[in-house]
């Protein structure tokens, strides 16, 4: 199995509703992915300043899930629509489990 981490930090203009707005449409990648074992997405509870704002973990089968999610014309979409145009930084790594 392969474990998917992303940490998204969006610019500070972002208001919650287009925090819910990318989360949302994250969310409704799910049923369309065959292949994943398990998918969590978050935001960030304010704990400590300067973390990230979005949180996902991903589990998959295997590699070529993970590759069939990645690219996925819907999360394509949603990459070059709703999050590039506001994304300050992001972090990923792909951990075997």
């Amino acid at each position: 199995m392969l474990q998917h981490l992303v940490v998204l930090k969006l610019d500070d203009q972002v208001n919650t509703a287009g925090i819910r707005a990318i989360v949302d449409a994250l969310n409704g990648l799910v049923p369309q992915l065959a292949g994943l074992r398990s998918y969590s997405i978050g935001t960030d509870v304010g704990l400590v300043e300067g973390n990230g704002t979005i949180g996902i973990s991903a589990v998959f089968d295997d590699v070529d899930a993970w590759r069939a999610y990645q690219s996925n014309a819907e999360h394509q979409r949603i990459i070059a629509d709703m999050i590039r145009p506001v994304l300050a930084s992001r972090l990923a790594v792909q951990v075997d489990v």
